[in-house]
């Protein structure tokens, strides 16, 4: 059975081909995926530079990955990881690197307060052309719901290709 010291919270690629991740122990680990250059399930990482931003948590922490066929184990970065004094460091930004879908309710609010601005944006342009603005709160309403409707779209459209991503 695995150490639960040695599983990671957090991981995040600072420079190409470059890894660092945070253990629930507190230990900080860089690890070079160059020792991997030549491994053949490790090629379309190569071939596909870009694809190294899609690093993730694997589930319970107990290694990374890229994809389905993509991946490290906990123990491998721990044992052959370098140790990193993270007091002089910038750890990671947890939500940044996750990188997760946000959550319906997420994206319906912010599409929502993204019409609204839109529509204040816009009466203000009017205002200063010199016509009028009228609003109503049944008009705010509808404007909410569809920019809400539009942020839960724009959500479908980032979630499928977050997962077509991943199948890389």
């Amino acid at each position: 059975m695995i150490n639960s010291a040695r599983r990671i919270s957090a991981v995040a690629v600072i420079e190409p081909f470059r890894l660092r991740a945070v253990f629930f122990d507190g230990t900080v680990k860089e690890y070079d995926l160059h020792r991997w250059e030549d491994h053949p399930a490790f090629s379309l990482l190569f071939r596909h530079p870009a694809l190294q931003t899609a690093v993730r948590v694997a589930p319970g922490g107990y290694g990374v990955s890229w994809n389905e066929d993509i991946d490290l184990s906990a123990e491998e970065i721990y044992w052959n990881g370098t140790d990193v004094d993270f007091s002089d460091v910038n750890l990671i930004d947890h939500d940044e690197t996750t990188n997760q879908v946000p959550t319906k309710t997420e994206a319906f609010f912010e599409g929502g307060c993204g019409c609204f601005v839109l529509i204040a944006v816009l009466g203000i342009l009017t205002l200063l052309l010199g016509g009028r603005v009228y609003a109503d709160l049944l008009g705010l309403a509808v404007c909410f719901l569809i920019g809400g409707c539009l942020g839960l779209l724009a959500r479908w459209i980032y979630k499928k290709g977050f997962n077509a991503g991943r199948k890389l």
